[in-house]
């Protein structure tokens, strides 16, 4: 019994944790991208997904620097 208990309260921490670590994360998702994807890491019209390290992941479709196209980026 204990060891289920013991295995619940860390899970709801866990959870906690990561809920707390989600609200950190910047508003904009573009610009918080670049910590993901460096500038010309993502190819222009491909999309990639990846978790930023504030633990939520985000999609961005890549631009070109060249063509001054931004990237586009919504949190998911």
């Amino acid at each position: 019994m204990r060891l289920t208990l013991f295995a619940a309260m860390t899970a709801f921490l866990a959870v906690i944790a990561s809920q707390a670590n989600a609200a950190s994360c910047p508003a904009d998702p573009e610009r918080a991208s670049y910590a993901i994807w460096k500038v010309g890491e993502l190819k222009m019209k491909v999309e990639a997904t990846g978790k930023h390290p504030c633990g939520r992941e985000m999609t961005c479709t890549g631009g070109s620097v060249k063509r001054q196209v931004k990237r586009i980026c919504r949190w998911l």
